[in-house]
């Protein structure tokens, strides 16, 4: 737990924070889709997530008011790299702050290194969308001493699901 400015930062679990949460990540998935929201629609699966913070392979930074009201969060999923054995890497899952809350990108990341850290991550992926608020994240990244080393696509897969 740490404070900074007017809110509090914290790792909590998804059963501990869901239902407060549900409403930011359906406005997260529809400032960020666009049209890809008929392709990707917003249907957490919770069953999958639960078990993956119960393995450890996922954390997620809660931001809070002082007063205890959930404003944001951002998730981290902890993986082996397999390219590079020994490597430890986390990737950015799904960050969102209610607009105008006033919480600090620079303390949600510091936190969030920090925890990471604390897990053994050795390196950390870094993405933004390319709708929405965070579209210009990469600058953001940068000034964090963070190289851009990829793009990803999306490709839907004829036949599935």
């Amino acid at each position: 737990k740490e404070e900074c400015c007017r809110h509090v930062f914290l790792l909590e679990k998804l059963e501990e924070f869901w239902g407060e949460a549900e409403p930011l990540a359906a406005a997260h998935h529809a400032e960020v889709e666009g049209e890809m929201a008929m392709k990707r629609p917003f249907a957490p699966d919770l069953a999958a997530i639960k078990q993956m913070i119960d393995l450890g392979m996922m954390i997620a930074v809660c931001a809070r008011t002082a007063g205890g009201e959930l404003v944001g969060y951002c998730s981290w999923t902890i993986m082996m790299d397999p390219e590079s054995m020994g490597c430890k890497v986390a990737h950015m899952g799904p960050w969102f702050h209610r607009p105008g809350s006033g919480v600090s990108a620079r303390a949600v990341m510091k936190f969030s290194l920090d925890a990471l850290r604390a897990r053994g991550c050795q390196a950390v992926f870094f993405h933004h969308r390319l709708l929405g608020r965070g579209a210009e994240l990469g600058r953001f990244f940068s000034a964090l001493g963070a190289s851009e080393v990829q793009r990803t696509f999306y490709l839907e897969l004829e036949g599935q699901g």
